[in-house]
């Protein structure tokens, strides 16, 4: 078994899932330009976190069972214009 083959596994009991799987990629960036490596840790945990994070609120999302998911960006404003000068506001 490879070096990278045992990170890929050691990775996965972990549940660090995200990281498994760019490791590889990310560690060949950070070789070219020369990246600390603390500084190739942190962007693979920042990787790892922010997949968990979209995990946990897809999650809960599904859990509350919404009818419908609504976002800001498709919402409505001409149907409450007043809306529109409280946001242009702040």
């Amino acid at each position: 078994m490879t070096e990278v083959e045992r990170l890929r596994q050691q990775l996965r009991k972990l549940s660090l899932h995200t990281m498994a799987a760019i490791f590889e990629e990310e560690a060949e960036k950070a070789a070219k330009s020369q990246m600390s490596y603390t500084a190739f840790l942190v962007r693979l945990a920042d990787e790892e976190v922010a997949a968990k994070t979209e995990r946990s609120i897809n999650a809960k999302v599904a859990k509350a069972r919404f009818p419908a998911i609504k976002t800001l960006e498709s919402f409505n404003f001409s149907f409450q214009p007043s809306l529109l000068l409280i946001l242009s506001k702040n």
